[in-house]
């Protein structure tokens, strides 16, 4: 007898992005998660392997975001594959905790860690142009496009020493002119 249900067979299945955009009124998310495969000799000399980013930026609608980025992965099979990751988090205040009122406040703080991974040295650079924008606009959609990046700017990359593994934390705070830190802000970070 003829079997229609048998002439489907199930072959394979992949996600590769999984994005969220909600607004509700005075609660905004945005974010997302995404896999990803590099070539053993990627463009930018880093062999990330395979693994998954997400990102998340919350925003209560009108003074406080928050951002998250995390990233998990494997190395390429092979001698000295290894797993890797690093996940960080951001709370930003949009008019800040006066610490001189009128002069100087804090505007943020967060914090983050990362396992057998180490700092690239390169930083990224500045264009005047990028000087009028808000920084923030758009942050969780730039950071999934971005394999390496994370909210402090700094870039990581894997790397197991030959003995042992490599375990860091980082904390940031964030310091802006009072009241208004549109004028002049600054990202301090202590990896």
């Amino acid at each position: 007898p003829y079997e229609p249900w048998k002439a489907f067979v199930y072959k394979d299945f992949e996600l590769n992005t999984l994005l969220i955009d909600m607004d509700m009124g005075g609660i905004k998310l945005v974010g997302g998660v995404r896999g990803f495969t590099t070539p053993e000799s990627s463009s930018d000399d880093y062999a990330y392997g395979t693994g998954f980013k997400g990102a998340l930026e919350l925003t209560v609608v009108p003074n406080i975001t928050v951002q998250a980025v995390a990233l998990f992965g494997k190395t390429p099979e092979g001698e000295g594959s290894h797993r890797y990751w690093f996940a960080d988090a951001k709370l930003l205040l949009k008019s800040g905790i006066p610490i001189i009122p009128g002069v100087i406040g804090l505007n943020g703080f967060g914090g983050g860690a990362y396992y057998n991974m180490e700092l690239v040295t390169d930083l990224p650079e500045f264009s005047p142009s990028e000087a009028d924008e808000d920084p923030e606009e758009g942050a969780a959609w730039d950071l999934l496009d971005d394999i390496p990046a994370t909210l402090s700017s700094l870039r990581y990359s894997p790397y197991k020493p030959t003995t042992g593994d490599v375990i860091g934390v980082k904390a940031t705070i964030v310091l802006g002119t009072h009241p208004n830190a549109a004028t002049a802000n600054l990202d301090l970070t202590l990896d």
